[in-house]
């Protein structure tokens, strides 16, 4: 499973958060990631999971982007595409996490 997200200014890194429930609770496989994707391996086929990330800095942790869903499975999904994008409120520093690509999965962008 594949995440990636949009930088946010001023963070020096990210903590990946996932559950099989939705909407939390929510337990960190990744933390003070460098970059702006993550891969999360070793997951079970057909089972859901919910995935947010959160924006790190020396000040402290920002809150949680929205949550997007996926299920690893045997899906063919050659050619698919998938995006999302949508406007912040001004003033506001929340990490937003944009895009899932699961090899063979389904996926769910948020809405």
């Amino acid at each position: 499973m594949v995440l990636s997200w949009v930088t946010s200014l001023g963070a020096t890194g990210y903590n990946v958060k996932r559950s099989t429930t939705t909407g939390g609770p929510y337990a960190a496989v990744a933390t003070n990631v460098a970059g702006t994707s993550y891969t999360n391996v070793g997951l079970a086929v057909g089972t859901s999971y919910y995935y947010v990330v959160s924006a790190v800095n020396p000040a402290g942790e920002s809150t949680n982007s929205s949550q997007v869903s996926a299920i690893p499975g045997v899906l063919d999904r050659a050619g698919w595409v998938a995006s999302a994008s949508g406007a912040m409120a001004p003033g506001r520093r929340q990490t937003r996490l944009t895009a899932i690509s699961t090899p063979g999965g389904q996926q769910e962008l948020p809405r």
